[in-house]
């Protein structure tokens, strides 16, 4: 079975609210209270369009993806994607595995400051002073 990625975003699309369920999951709104994360961005179920998935899809295939899924992924043309299914994989199964990596991928999107570098000693301060007799 063969599958456009514009398809398998139009599914996964339509079942956005599995990827919103992960957002609103625990572990990931824990880091939003995190002071060191600069970066989390607060989402509305609104901001899950057509255009996030799709990017989202994009990142997946090329952090996540690997022949031993069940399926392929080529590029074709260098402009699109198609989805080889094996014959026991089903689209349930493929967006099932895409959905379960999108909290890795959402966390290690997140950048954390730098820590504070320790204060150094000032040039002219060479320690502690001896008294000379």
């Amino acid at each position: 079975m063969k599958i456009r990625m514009k398809h398998l975003v139009r599914r996964l699309y339509l079942r956005r609210d599995k990827i919103w369920h992960v957002y609103r999951s625990t572990e990931v709104q824990n880091k939003a209270k995190d002071k060191n994360i600069t970066n989390f961005p607060k989402l509305e179920p609104e901001d899950f369009d057509y255009e996030y998935i799709y990017k989202y899809v994009d990142e997946w295939i090329q952090k996540k993806y690997n022949d031993k899924l069940g399926f392929t992924i080529q590029k074709v043309d260098g402009l699109e994607y198609i989805c080889k299914a094996k014959r026991y994989s089903s689209l349930k199964k493929i967006l099932a595995r895409i959905v379960k990596d999108y909290k890795d991928i959402f966390l290690a999107r997140l950048e954390k400051k730098a820590p504070a570098a320790p204060a150094a000693p000032r040039s002219g301060d060479s320690g502690p002073k001896q008294s000379g007799t």
